[in-house]
């Protein structure tokens, strides 16, 4: 009987300890991304007049549709981002609520393990 509870209470303590090093080292951030505010609200959004802000991103490392699509999920993590990634053309095509600074996204992209090479501001649907 003593040895049974020795074993779940390891078990628990190594456990937890493996937890803890992985929120340490930001591990399970990398796994599944933050939730933020606003972000799960925003991912259903897709009325391109809700924003005003355009990028069209090229990237490099882009090798499979599942890669894509990892890029793909990191962006839209980012509150109040919509984008999509097409995989044909290795570019992003990111709407911005409000404008993040390049360095935000180069590291969602980075977390999927892509590189940003060029971005370039598009004008809003409405102007042109």
């Amino acid at each position: 009987m003593q040895s049974k509870w020795m074993i779940v209470t390891g078990f628990w303590i190594i456990l937890l300890t493996t937890l803890r090093l992985f929120r340490r080292w930001r591990i399970l951030d990398e796994i599944r991304p933050s939730k933020t505010i606003g972000s799960n609200t925003d991912r259903g959004d897709h009325d391109p007049t809700h924003y005003s802000h355009r990028l069209q991103i090229i990237l490099d490392g882009v090798d499979s549709r599942s890669t894509a699509h990892r890029v793909e999920q990191r962006l839209n993590a980012l509150p109040g981002v919509w984008a999509t990634v097409d995989y044909a053309k290795k570019e992003a095509l990111v709407r911005m609520k409000l404008e993040l600074s390049e360095t935000k996204l180069q590291e969602a992209v980075r977390m999927a393990g892509c590189l940003i090479l060029i971005t370039r501001k598009l004008k809003t649907e409405e102007e042109r």
